[in-house]
């Protein structure tokens, strides 16, 4: 019987039909029994079973130590981004990936819309301040009008931006990527970050994008989102913007080391999500099929 070994924690927790699948095709199923990510030491040991042959996987790291201790010959994650897994080793040892790229698009996308709203409307602090028994009434903003950039034009930052159009905003796009349109701006990086009103990444690289040095080129009072990498902006940075009136209030899905418990739980103008742009039921049951699809396929 074939083992697999499956990253995620919460795989199979809506419905057991991806699981079953599995079975069903002769996989013998070990789980992530941590209830977290697991480490890197963790997942080393789990893969030492050589007869682990097939892995779908989360957001645990896949590097050079990892790969090189374990008998995958088929790694599938559970998501559109690939820079926890070491690509250039996996090639070298012959071990295929795959993704599910179009699983999470809408979820994200859908979520990123509805945070843009609430923070531009304020809801979180009037939500607070009912919950004191105070009838505070604040002023809030439109979207129609603001500058919104999007940093990335993958399926998602796409997906935004069609979200986006009914609410005539002015769209700007910062991706090398990307074409011309009608339908945005398409600008560098510090053109766009001096005018921007609000600011949402969806990039598929995980290393900083905006820092210490070009968050002084931002206008004040920015809104800032991140559902895609912790890196693209770090912690201090989000503090030294918040402290120099740059960054008013913002989101945050994704954290440079995760599980996040650290000092921005303390601010009451950012809001923190335990990284859950694809935890619609909808996308979810979509994504574990489609990982569980590629690993059947593959050994078909």
């Amino acid at each position: 019987m074939k083992k697999i070994f499956i990253g995620p924690a919460s795989f199979g927790e809506i419905n057991k039909s991806a699981l079953t699948y599995l079975k069903s095709n002769g996989f013998e199923i070990i789980k992530n029994n941590y209830g977290r990510k697991i480490s890197k030491k963790e997942l080393i040991t789990i893969l030492s079973d050589k007869d682990i042959i097939a892995s779908i996987a989360g957001l645990e790291l896949y590097d050079k130590d990892v790969i090189l201790s374990s008998g995958l010959k088929v790694i599938s994650r559970l998501g559109s981004g690939v820079d926890n897994i070491e690509l250039q080793i996996a090639n070298e040892r012959d071990i295929s990936v795959f993704t599910t790229p179009t699983g999470p698009v809408n979820s994200v996308a859908e979520l990123t819309l509805g945070m843009m709203i609430y923070l531009s409307r304020n809801i979180d602090q009037m939500k607070i301040d009912m919950m004191n028994g105070s009838w505070k009434r604040s002023y809030g903003n439109l979207l129609e009008g603001k500058n919104i950039l999007i940093i990335g034009f993958g399926k998602i930052g796409k997906r935004v931006c069609k979200l986006l159009e009914a609410f005539n905003c002015n769209i700007i796009v910062v991706d090398p990527f990307a074409e011309k349109s009608n339908k945005y701006k398409l600008l560098s990086l510090n053109e766009a970050l001096a005018i921007s009103d609000i600011i949402t990444f969806h990039v598929n690289i995980n290393e900083e994008i905006i820092d210490r040095n070009n968050i002084s080129l931002i206008k004040n009072n920015i809104i800032l989102l991140n559902s895609s990498r912790g890196k693209v902006i770090s912690e201090e940075t989000i503090k030294y913007g918040i402290k120099h009136n740059k960054i008013s209030s913002g989101w945050l899905d994704v954290f440079e080391d995760e599980p996040y418990f650290g000092d921005l739980n303390k601010y009451t103008n950012f809001i923190l999500t335990p990284h859950i742009g694809s935890f619609s039921i909808e996308t979810r049951l979509q994504m574990e099929k489609e990982s569980v699809k590629n690993i059947i396929d593959f050994f078909s």
